[in-house]
């Protein structure tokens, strides 16, 4: 035979969080204040997230460059090399793109105003819309 269920303790006589209704309004009310928090830090917790994320991933190379012969200073060595080398990449993206994009931005504000960026939109508006559609656009 089952044993009997034990008797059921007075409210009175049970701590707070053993109160099935209560604890789950606090469960709810934490998890709100933790993605309320979450958002009102968020100007601090977005680069810090990507900063421990760049970490995680750089983890690997930093360890193998730190076991490599050819890098003095052990870990110290190691970070140094790898933020050179993407700081170079960095740099060298950059040069490599920005005049493309300026060059690009003056041709476009150049055929704004000389009025042919507007013959080539209506050329492809009667190319590509439905003729019901062409007098909205």
């Amino acid at each position: 035979m089952a044993s009997p269920a034990p008797p059921e303790r007075p409210l009175w006589d049970r701590h707070l969080w053993q109160i099935r209704p209560v604890r789950d309004v606090l469960v709810v009310c934490i998890v709100f204040a933790l993605f309320w928090v979450g958002y009102a830090l968020r100007d601090i917790t977005v680069p810090l997230l990507v900063a421990l994320l760049l970490a995680y991933l750089c983890e690997p190379l930093v360890s193998w460059m730190t076991r490599a012969k050819w890098i003095p200073f052990g870990r110290t060595g190691g970070v140094t090399v790898l933020l050179t080398a993407l700081s170079l990449g960095v740099v060298t993206g950059m040069a490599m793109l920005v005049p493309q994009v300026v060059g690009q931005t003056a041709t476009v504000i150049q055929s704004l105003e000389d009025g042919s960026m507007r013959g080539k939109l209506t050329k492809l508006n009667e190319r590509y819309l439905p003729a019901d559609a062409q007098d909205d656009a």
